[in-house]
């Protein structure tokens, strides 16, 4: 197992031999059923969480804003739904499809971020994506696409 940090004070390997248990114990390991261990503050877990109410509200308000700009779709001519704001990369928040089709370089910004994704997809589910035979039809597309981006 190895060291990286999920949280502070809380290692990769603590946190899996905590969800390990919760899913023998269980049969599933369901989010509500972390919290409610990690309320403990004797549990490994604990420290993960933000145990205040108003910062924790503070989070979870953020993440419902990004959830929405990120549903936010519309039917194009052609009737397929079209996500209308993107991600613009790490820090930078989200432009409308509009101004992105427009600022050649907030398109590259927006390109870079998706190859990024595409990146981290593909090391994130190696494991079962090699299992089950696609990795390497992602990586070899993947290649495919830096190659074109590189020469233009």
């Amino acid at each position: 197992m190895s060291k990286s940090k999920v949280s502070y004070r809380l290692t990769s390997a603590i946190a899996k031999r905590e969800l390990d248990r919760i899913e023998r114990e269980t049969g599933a390991i369901m989010p509500e059923e972390v919290v409610r261990r990690a309320k403990s503050p004797y549990s490994p877990l604990h420290g993960h969480f933000d145990w205040s109410d108003r910062v924790a509200a503070k989070k979870w308000r953020l993440m419902q804003a990004t959830q929405l700009i990120l549903s936010v779709r519309l039917s194009g001519d052609d009737g397929a739904s079209r996500r209308q704001f993107v991600n613009i990369g790490y820090g930078a928040g989200f432009a409308s499809m509009e101004k992105v089709r427009a600022n050649p370089d907030i398109a590259a910004q927006v390109a870079k971020a998706a190859h990024d994704e595409i990146e981290d997809w593909v090391r994130r589910y190696q494991d079962i994506s090699e299992a089950l035979g696609f990795a390497k039809e992602a990586v070899k597309t993947l290649s495919k696409k830096n190659k074109k981006r590189r020469s233009a």
